[in-house]
């Protein structure tokens, strides 16, 4: 069977235009997480070939680095576009060579395994969407956070012990 590619929309107070990204011939949409950082993320069920475009020309003339080394992920370029091939699920940074600290253009991509929903009714299940608030946990609770919400507020764990939170869920510190 093929693999699927499950990714939630990015609000379009975070989504970026820095760079274009497609998983398996699917549009993915990018954020932007600080400076010149930007990420994307998404789960896929089997080998998943990414092509990333850059907004800017030029931008992958000098090369490309995609971390971790030991992948051994080496991607083709067609102009502005670049291309490689995933075999499972990883965590990857991908810049340019010399790129580094403050003057890094990076793109962080998270590839993942769909994940498991929680269960217990005990957990406190947040779903994809947009929310403006904070988080505050009491002792003694869970979280989860499902791919695709996000929070823009703060997660506050002042005076309480035994906290969990799950999920993959984005809080941007409001």
């Amino acid at each position: 069977a093929a693999s699927r590619v499950q990714a939630a929309p990015v609000p379009a107070e975070m989504r970026s235009t820095a760079f274009t990204v497609t998983v398996n011939g699917q549009t993915v949409d990018v954020a932007h997480a600080a400076a010149s950082y930007e990420f994307v993320s998404f789960d896929v069920t089997g080998p998943a070939d990414i092509a990333i475009t850059a907004a800017e020309p030029g931008f992958w003339d000098k090369g490309v680095d995609i971390q971790p080394w030991r992948l051994g992920l080496r991607p083709t370029r067609e102009g502005q576009t670049i291309r490689f091939r995933l075999a499972a699920p990883a965590k990857l940074s991908i810049s340019r060579p010399g790129d580094f600290l403050n003057h890094a253009h990076m793109l962080f991509l998270f590839a993942g395994t769909p994940p498991p929903l929680p269960r217990d009714p005990a957990i406190h299940a947040w779903q994809p969407g947009v929310y403006h608030q904070s988080l505050n946990p009491k002792s003694g609770e869970t979280l989860y956070l499902a791919p695709g919400s996000y929070f823009f507020g703060s997660l506050n764990l002042w005076k309480v012990e035994n906290v969990k939170i799950l999920g993959r869920g984005t809080i941007v510190y409001d």
